[in-house]
């Protein structure tokens, strides 16, 4: 065998993904839209906390869809693996959504229940249940969704207790979105710049 042996080189790295493409991941693309939805709902329950609580309600299980897309693919690509990611979000999102019925219908008195909530307390408990949801898919998947469980609870007590107050939710939201981009952008920055990982002969 000769003493010198030919050394394959290594494949040359392929282009690097423009900005845009970098700072809207699909990963990051669920946590931007959870931002966007929870600003939204905030600005308009505190122009009409009443009728808000239609938008509280379906915002329930359109963050867990959001959950379950931006969790694909950290998931083993198998049906079980797959089928248990959707089962639990459904588990963990559902069941907020059947309480969010069940408060709304005993404030309209719908299908034999007591009245026993008006408009704006139901509002403002179901807004409580989908920052406590966001805060506990924080706590198990990405952190970032527990910052939009403070928000949606900032928002909920300032559109309550501090309605003087309520024209700064929409500079908060703002603010956050910014805030988040900005730190989406640095933190891909600072991956790009660290060296590739070396393998020991």
């Amino acid at each position: 065998m000769s003493d010198f042996e030919l050394v394959q080189d290594p494949p040359p790295p392929g282009p690097r993904p423009s900005w845009l493409r970098r700072l809207f991941r699909p990963y990051d693309i669920g946590f931007y839209l959870m931002v966007i939805l929870a600003w939204i709902a905030s600005v308009y329950t505190s122009y009409d906390l009443g009728s808000s609580q239609r938008v509280w309600r379906w915002l329930i299980p359109i963050f867990g869809v959001i959950c379950i897309y931006t969790q694909w693919n950290s998931a083993l690509p198998t049906f079980n693996d797959r089928l248990r990611l959707v089962l639990h979000q459904i588990m963990h999102w559902g069941v907020m959504t059947a309480l969010a019925f069940l408060l709304i219908m005993s404030s309209t008195g719908q299908y034999g229940f007591t009245s026993i909530f008006d408009s704006r307390q139901v509002s403002f408990v179901i807004s409580l249940m989908l920052a406590f949801s966001t805060y506990l898919a924080g706590l198990y998947h990405d952190w970032r969704l527990c910052v939009v469980a403070a928000f949606i609870l900032a928002g909920g007590i300032i559109n309550i207790a501090f309605t003087h107050l309520a024209p700064l939710l929409l500079w908060l939201g703002l603010g956050l979105l910014l805030v988040s981009l900005l730190g989406a952008w640095l933190f891909n920055a600072r991956q790009e710049r660290r060296p590739p990982a070396t393998t020991g002969s």
